[in-house]
């Protein structure tokens, strides 16, 4: 479902269909962290992500547990 554009949209799309506007917010939220999560990850095993990584990274986290909880 997060592995290509096509498969997010028909993921909010089903999630629209069945709970509404709300959870199709929060899937999307969820989708955009976990997202940037996978990217900084990628970037910091490359040393290629700055000094504040690891406090974006946290936030991220956040981010993502916060989505997940809706």
């Amino acid at each position: 479902m997060l592995a290509s554009l096509p498969g997010r949209r028909g993921w909010r799309t089903a999630v629209r269909r069945q709970w509404g506007s709300d959870a199709t917010k929060a899937v999307a939220e969820y989708q955009t962290a976990v997202t940037e999560l996978a990217c900084l990850t990628d970037r910091m095993a490359r040393r290629a992500a700055g000094p504040d990584a690891a406090q974006w990274r946290q936030d991220l986290v956040q981010a993502v547990r916060l989505a997940r909880a809706g």
